[in-house]
C-alpha cells in the first residue's frame, strides 16, 4: 500500500471509513489490531470507556503506531475468531 492510499482513506468521513473497513474485512476475512508485550492496544474515550481499535489493513496499524509512538506491532485476526 502506498502513502497516497493511506491519506485518501484517512481523509474520508467516518461513515465512509467504516464502509471501507467492512468491505476489506469481508473481502479478506481478516481484521488487524495493534499488539504488544501487554496484549492488545487499549485506548480510552473522553468518558473513560476502554476502546480496542481495529483496522482494515496492516499498513494502517503500522502508521498509527509510528504516529503515536506506540511500541506495538500489527497483528492479524482471522474473521472467524474475531
Amino acid at each position: 500500500m502506498n502513502n497516497l492510499k493511506l491519506l485518501n482513506v484517512q481523509s474520508l468521513d467516518s461513515h465512509k471509513r467504516l464502509e471501507y473497513l467492512i468491505r476489506k474485512v469481508v473481502d479478506f476475512e481478516l481484521i488487524w489490531g495493534s499488539y504488544g508485550d501487554n496484549g492488545w492496544l487499549l485506548l480510552s474515550d473522553e468518558n473513560g470507556r476502554r476502546i480496542v481499535p481495529f483496522w482494515p489493513e496492516k499498513e494502517f496499524v503500522n502508521e498509527y503506531n509510528v504516529t503515536h509512538k506506540y511500541d506495538y506491532f500489527a497483528k492479524k485476526i482471522d474473521l472467524y475468531y474475531f
